[in-house]
């Protein structure tokens, strides 16, 4: 009976361990939740010179950049 009791005993610290853990997972995806959330809703810009950026993939990544320079968080990565 001994036994049986101490196994049960590890059992639940081993579980509220693993509870813990998923308690915090969870957290943390509220959180990016709520963030995706805020920048979704937040209003947009259009790229200055993305309508004419040309040129492939050179003309797009040149786009970025200045975006990104300008602090643009829609095309951040």
């Amino acid at each position: 009976m001994l036994g049986q009791a101490e196994w049960l005993r590890e059992q639940i610290a081993g579980l509220s361990e693993e509870l813990s853990r998923a308690e915090e997972r969870l957290s943390r995806l509220q959180i990016a939740r709520e963030t995706v959330e805020e920048v979704l809703a937040a209003p947009s810009s259009p790229v200055p010179g993305a309508d004419t950026a040309s040129g492939g993939a050179e003309g797009v990544a040149a786009a970025m950049v200045k975006a990104e320079a300008e602090l643009d968080v829609t095309v951040m990565s």
